[in-house]
């Protein structure tokens, strides 16, 4: 039986046997390209070359245009694949390689010293820096770094890199954005049979890092507990707050719902078990029971970045859900490993892997088990 994109994604998520391998490129975020590789692929394979867009400036990842998607098959869109389609979304730029591209036009960089900066809006200090014949932004503004305000930890989300140019920026901002945000997943609905992958975000450890700086998170949580609980606390009033009005206007429209944490390195989680039990569990928790009070259809991917092994009887235990890992090369044992934990989990855990090679692309197994084990694999770039 022929399935849909949108069955087939579903289905491997639901531990059946799809009709073929489900394929992924840019679902899993819209900006899933780097520009270096997509700034040299014009006209291959008979796709018609097209102007790079950026749609994220910080890491300087592109669009993967629909003349690729339909070119390798892809099931997943992401619903911001919905937004900035208009031509005057967008302002002419030059990557550091020397690709021209168009890049948002509420990002506005600016050149210095050599290399480019990106200031805040309302106290114009720069908050990112992208040093010449480097290829994205690191972050040069940590908002709590001297002294917190938890009061105005939302109003300081405009001085971080991470939640100050967030895409689709002023789209879906001000008193119509929701109006504007439904209006646009209900099209894309309608124009795709692809699973949307709609990105919420709630990020936990990784707000920690981005306004103390990862150190001195770090040394929060480990040496002033108390205080990392009301950073935290307050932290998900406001994300608890977002996610009840995004899934009143989006989740109609879309299939899974992507959460993001980088919970995991290369070696394994970024903090211990029982530390996580303490700080996140229990926030995520939170958040993905309102999910599934609110829209119990949607599938709860989670990215967390590197290996989580020891988290997932946690993660398992909170039905979560999808982990999305990221592999090094050569990480077959990792891979091995994380596909016996799938087999041990049977019906509880499905795991989106998307191992690097070279330089510019990652390949990626969906790796959910069925009666028999192990049932899909799912190609993706990154």
């Amino acid at each position: 039986m022929n399935m849909t994109s949108r069955e087939r994604i579903l289905a491997a998520l639901d531990h059946r046997e799809p009709d073929r391998i489900p394929i992924d490129l840019s679902g899993h975020q819209p900006k899933i390209v780097p520009q270096a590789g997509v700034g040299h692929g014009g006209n291959a394979r008979g796709v018609p070359k097209k102007p790079v867009r950026v749609y994220d400036p910080i890491q300087q990842l592109a669009i993967v245009d629909e003349d690729v998607l339909r070119l390798f098959r892809v099931d997943t869109i992401e619903l911001g694949r919905a937004f900035a389609q208009e031509d005057e979304c967008w302002t002419d730029w030059v990557l550091p390689n020397g690709v021209p591209c168009l890049m948002p036009i509420w990002a506005n960089p600016e050149h210095s010293n050599g290399g480019w900066v990106f200031r805040s809006r309302p106290k114009y200090q720069v908050i990112a820096r992208m040093p010449a014949n480097v290829r994205y932004f690191e972050q040069t503004n940590f908002p709590f770094l001297e002294h917190e305000e938890l009061d105005r930890l939302e109003e300081e989300m405009a001085e971080c890199m991470w939640t100050a140019i967030a895409p689709p920026g002023p789209i879906i901002a001000g008193p119509d954005g929701k109006r504007v945000a439904a209006e646009a997943a209900r099209k894309l609905r309608q124009q795709t049979d692809r699973a949307i992958i709609g990105l919420f975000g709630g990020n936990l450890l990784e707000l920690g890092q981005w306004f103390y700086r990862t150190d001195n998170f770090f040394m929060l949580l480990a040496g002033e507990p108390q205080q990392a609980h009301c950073f935290l606390d307050r932290l998900m009033e406001i994300h608890l707050r977002n996610l009840d009005v995004f899934l009143r206007t989006v989740a109609p429209y879309i299939d899974v719902i992507l959460f993001g944490d980088d919970l995991g390195m290369q070696t394994g989680p970024q903090v211990s078990p029982a530390m996580y039990r303490e700080f996140f569990k229990p926030r995520e928790h939170l958040m993905w029971r309102l999910v599934k009070q609110r829209a119990p259809q949607l599938k709860i991917l989670l990215h967390c970045c590197g290996g989580v092994r020891e988290l997932l009887p946690d993660l398992i235990d909170l039905l979560a859900p999808v982990i999305n890992t990221r592999l090094p090369l050569n990480s077959v044992v990792v891979i091995g490993k994380l596909l016996k934990d799938s087999r041990l989990y049977r019906a509880a855990l499905s795991v989106w892997f998307r191992r690097f090679f070279q330089s510019s692309f990652a390949v990626s197994y969906i790796a959910t088990t069925f009666a028999g084990g192990t049932s899909a694999k799912m190609l993706c770039t990154c």
